[in-house]
């Protein structure tokens, strides 16, 4: 039998015919958790876990309820792990925008390994920004936030990233370094603040639903 536990009190066990850790998280969020309170950390049998890895259909997977035994689950607000999320974005833009112009120069004449390994951070700590961005406006909006206006404006603000990301992709592969250099500081560096403008807006959202 599964054991429940929603921030240290134990709660009745899931009904009968849920077989995966997903369908039993599901069912916590609607039957227990309040509107404005989604689940942080979960543990199986003292086990911190990663939600999406129990995700699964498949015979014997990792998800299968017999495999769970005892579930502990921690919550906090909506508002909350909003605010974490965008300080610390907030904080990782900062450092983006004090890192870029020297990147930059680093492409100015012919780079060393460094300058692509901090290149490469870059790529992904917009992928991560962008991401994290699409997720807030979900949670801030309460639904998918697919037809929010923020959503479109987010998607618009990608697209320019990605527009630029394959144009430095491409001067890299013909090595010409001046272009990677200019994308840098005349595509890239302009992206910035309307990408910290979308997170101080995400971060009024917030404070909204105290």
């Amino acid at each position: 039998m599964i054991r429940l536990f929603v921030d240290h009190r134990e709660i009745p066990s899931p009904p009968p015919g849920m077989d995966s850790l997903d369908q039993v998280l599901k069912h916590v969020e609607q039957a227990h958790l309040s509107p404005d309170c989604v689940i942080r950390q979960v543990t199986v049998n003292g086990i911190p876990v990663v939600c999406e890895s129990f995700q699964t259909d498949e015979p014997g997977g990792k998800g299968k309820a017999a495999s769970l035994g005892t579930i502990e689950i921690s919550t906090a607000a909506i508002g909350d792990i909003a605010r974490e999320s965008i300080q610390e974005a907030l904080s990782y833009i900062d450092r983006v925008e004090a890192a870029v112009p020297t990147l930059a120069a680093s492409f100015q004449s012919p780079p060393g390994p460094e300058a692509f390994e901090n290149l490469r951070q870059l790529y992904e700590g917009f992928y991560w920004l962008y991401h994290l961005l699409y997720r807030l406006n979900a949670l801030l909006n309460g639904n998918t936030g697919k037809d929010q206006p923020e959503a479109a404006s987010i998607k618009a603000h990608q697209d320019r990233f990605l527009g630029n990301l394959q144009h430095m992709v491409e001067a890299h592969e013909l090595h010409d370094f001046a272009l990677l250099a200019d994308l840098l500081e005349y595509e890239i560096i302009p992206l910035i603040p309307d990408l910290k403008q979308h997170f101080l807006d995400m971060a009024v959202k917030a404070e909204q639903r105290e």
